[in-house]
């Protein structure tokens, strides 16, 4: 929803400024506006999917039994997911 409001906006003061003169003296101020929107939509979208991969890293991480605190680290980042078995599981089949 909150995606959708703020390109909503954006798409808002882009129509502004498609109709409002060269020469006009808020014309400026609607570019500065428009490319302030861009780049704090930029950074949400950043800080977006920088929580989205610490809370599939985490999750992970609660998924595997007896793993130590001491790896779960805010400064690791998310890069995939892959299925993996134990060794000593395999070998007493």
């Amino acid at each position: 929803m909150y995606l959708f409001e703020r390109k909503k906006k954006l798409f808002l003061f882009a129509d502004i400024l498609r109709y409002t003169q060269k020469t006009s003296v808020d014309y400026k101020a609607l570019e500065a506006a428009i490319v302030s929107i861009q780049d704090v939509m930029a950074h949400i979208n950043e800080d977006k999917r920088r929580t989205e991969g610490q809370v599939a890293l985490f999750d992970i991480f609660n998924d595997i039994e007896n793993c130590p605190v001491r790896h779960a680290c805010y400064a690791r980042r998310f890069t995939a997911v892959f299925c993996a078995q134990n060794w000593s599981e395999v070998s007493e089949r």
